[in-house]
């Protein structure tokens, strides 16, 4: 029996109202990360390498697909979030003065395209880690997220960043959680996913040298 009267309207209306909060909140989300980025010289101990990671942009992401309608409103959230984030991160620095990191490095351009282009992928492995029922497509999304922070181990070691050690762990624990969401999420096999992520964040490691190395 359908459900009637005020109680029926509350349940029918709820799922709406959730995804008209939904798009904001990202949004929110996106806006609060560009602004930490851009204060990451003043953030205590281990959080001033904030600026130089790319796994929380990532990261959120991914988020922002898994609740999108489809695999194209997946993506084009992703990017809304991840866009606003690094529009609010250059405008935060240009107005109020924020230290500069790693981003001004390649110019806003860049990391505008390139913020589209990956938040667009892992928006699109999230909706794919969520909905799709192939198994291989669920360790590859999943696998995906979870190589992003493998990928940026190496780099982490190699450079000066203050507490060095610290965002090594961090990086090698935020790994850890994602492959235990994957697990209790999407459905995905720790022993498969493990050796997946791996490879992946190797080869986005050796792809984002290759591009320095021309850059």
């Amino acid at each position: 029996m359908a459900p009637r009267g005020r109680e029926g309207r509350r349940q029918l209306t709820a799922p709406a109202a959730r995804a008209r909060l939904r798009l904001p909140l990202l949004l929110g989300c996106g806006v609060a990360l560009g602004v930490l980025s851009a204060q990451g010289a003043d953030l205590p101990g281990a959080l001033r390498a904030l600026p130089d990671l790319g796994t929380p942009w990532l990261v959120l992401a991914f988020v922002a697909g898994r609740g999108a309608r489809d695999v194209r409103r997946a993506g084009l959230t992703a990017i809304a979030a991840v866009e606003a984030g690094l529009v609010t991160y250059y405008v935060w620095q240009a107005t109020l003065g924020a230290g500069g990191s790693m981003l001004s490095d390649y110019g806003a351009p860049v990391w505008l395209v390139g913020g589209a282009l990956l938040g667009g992928i892992l928006g699109g492995a999230g909706w794919l880690g969520e909905h799709s029922e192939s198994s291989t497509t669920r360790v590859l999304a999943w696998g995906l997220l979870a190589g992003v922070p493998i990928a940026e181990i190496p780099h982490a070691r190699a450079s000066g960043v203050d507490y060095r050690d610290l965002v090594v762990a961090g990086l090698v624990a935020t790994s850890l959680v994602l492959v235990a969401w994957a697990t209790a999420r999407g459905r995905v096999s720790p022993s498969v996913l493990v050796p997946v992520a791996t490879g992946l964040g190797l080869l986005g490691y050796g792809v984002h040298e290759a591009l320095l190395a021309f850059r």
